[in-house]
């Protein structure tokens, strides 16, 4: 468990180190419970990362109870 963000709305980041010419096609899923009970769960799909692009980020949504 972990204490909910103050800003109210909540990223993750994804960031890969490929070697070489990588690209990297997939989907996630991720679920969250906080301290306070409230919880957030999203999917993202289609996301795709490169060597030239390793980097991404995501928003979360709004939790609820």
């Amino acid at each position: 468990m972990m204490n909910r963000p103050t800003d109210n709305r909540p990223h993750s980041f994804v960031t890969i180190h490929p070697n070489g010419d990588d690209t990297w096609r997939f989907d996630m899923r991720l679920r969250f419970r906080f301290s306070d009970d409230t919880r957030i769960s999203v999917s993202i799909t289609n996301v795709q990362l490169s060597d030239d692009r390793n980097s991404s980020q995501f928003a979360l949504g709004s939790a609820t109870r």
